[in-house]
């Protein structure tokens, strides 16, 4: 069966010069690995906060005053903020 994408005929090409599985194993993570998981973090994390901006138009449209949510980039805790007109 031929194989769907070139890359991993690359693959097994690089595999088949690597000797041992050491080798084998740290190219991958450094190679492989590392750069699918930052590419992966890099584009599931647009997604990872659109509730939270459906929650603040729909907080919005129903309340009048100052609304703000602040971010501990630290320890990754979620500060809301809400003062209303007086």
């Amino acid at each position: 069966m031929k194989d769907r994408s070139p890359l991993i005929t690359i693959l097994r090409m690089i595999g088949k010069l690597l000797p041992g599985d050491y080798l084998k194993t740290l190219f991958y993570l450094n190679f492989i690995h590392k750069p699918r998981k930052f590419l992966r973090n890099g584009i599931n994390s647009f997604y990872r906060i659109d509730h939270i901006y459906e929650v603040i138009s729909e907080f919005t449209k129903n309340c009048e005053g100052f609304f703000s949510i602040r971010t501990n980039f630290l320890t990754g805790k979620i500060f809301c903020l809400f003062l209303p007109n007086r």
